[in-house]
């Protein structure tokens, strides 16, 4: 296990059920959101600890990298839209 899975596993111990990771990409009005996907995808499937799936078992946690994906979910929003940009913060 990597020392930051560690420390969350310590620290946040017992009521960790999820870590998450969240990016906010600043893009042109012209950015091909289909080549995004795909690199996202083809990193994410490259980098085997981005897959990672961690179980407890009675008191031990197992780690498990899950196999590459086959797509990623990315949510498209417009900041300047302020629906949108509610929407974002309450997800």
């Amino acid at each position: 296990i990597t020392p930051i899975i560690q420390w969350a596993l310590h620290y946040n111990s017992p009521n960790i059920h999820h870590v998450n990771q969240s990016r906010i990409l600043i893009l042109p009005n012209n950015y091909d959101s289909t080549l995004l996907r795909e690199s996202l995808l083809s990193v994410i499937n490259h980098h085997g600890m981005l897959r990672l799936k961690m179980q407890q078992k009675g008191q031990q946690w197992h780690a498990q990298i899950t196999p590459p994906l086959t797509q990623v979910s990315l949510n498209d929003c417009d900041m300047v839209n302020e629906e949108c940009f509610d929407s974002w913060l309450k997800t």
